[in-house]
């Protein structure tokens, strides 16, 4: 699914917005902190992972620690944030509710995507299955 609405924001349109602020959405902090303790608790030892910040500089050269929790966590406070937008009595203009999904997208909750899918590819294929195959007879 991440991939998919990865794919999908991808995909949103270029507008300009039609006013210039969008109003704030009330977020419920302590919802979102008790879900994203509940993903680590879930996750465990494989909540934590390593990345370089930004991979296209060249000076950027030192891992950063990450969790994905925490990922998983802000994409869905932008999402959710988004949506809250078309919400009927917001008043708010499509143009407006598709630019705000495209620069969350471009300018924050992507870039934790594409690391959370990373990581839970690398699991996948390498932590999950390796448990399962067992030890190899010939290590």
């Amino acid at each position: 699914m991440l991939a998919a609405l990865y794919s999908a924001a991808a995909e949103l349109p270029e507008v300009e917005p039609d006013t210039e602020e969008v109003p704030e959405s009330p977020r419920p902090e302590a919802e979102y902190r008790e879900l994203q303790g509940s993903l680590s608790t879930l996750l465990g030892r494989w909540d934590s992972y390593r990345d370089i910040f930004d991979p296209s500089d060249a000076g950027d050269q030192e891992p950063v620690q990450y969790l994905l929790s925490l990922d998983l966590l802000e994409i869905l406070e932008d999402v959710e944030y988004g949506r809250s937008l078309v919400a009927p009595g917001r008043g708010i203009t499509p143009a407006d509710v598709l630019w705000q999904w495209r620069f969350g997208f471009t300018s924050h909750w992507g870039r934790h995507a594409t690391a959370a899918l990373k990581v839970i590819n690398s699991l996948l294929h390498t932590q999950f299955v390796q448990a399962l195959e067992g030890p190899r007879p010939d290590a």
